[in-house]
């Protein structure tokens, strides 16, 4: 896991400490992170990318609506299509600033 993305998991699992729980933080690639709260089977994905041109590092954070996610791999979508920008990526990839994440996760 990227040290930056790291930080950012800290800081997402502190808050969410303070708010009554403790979420799993599940590395999936170098710039990408799971945080997941079991007890409410809330997910949320932290994501990062560096801009080739100035090299300054953005970071994208979304409420992933596991229901959607579940339904679509049933009806045969493949990882990429439900990935890929489109409106089945829209309706299971929902933005939310980061700051929000741990009280989404708890609700």
């Amino acid at each position: 896991m990227n040290h930056l993305l790291k930080s950012k998991a800290n800081l997402c699992r502190t808050r969410a400490r303070v708010l009554g729980y403790d979420p799993e933080i599940i590395d999936c690639q170098e710039d990408l992170i799971l945080i997941v709260n079991e007890k409410t089977k809330k997910v949320a994905a932290v994501g990062m990318t560096l801009n080739p041109d100035d090299k300054k590092v953005k970071f994208e954070s979304y409420i992933i609506d596991v229901r959607k996610w579940m339904w679509a791999e049933a009806e045969g979508f493949t990882k990429e299509e439900m990935t890929d920008k489109g409106d089945l990526r829209n309706s299971i990839f929902l933005p939310i600033p980061f700051e929000k994440i741990p009280s989404s996760l708890l609700e």
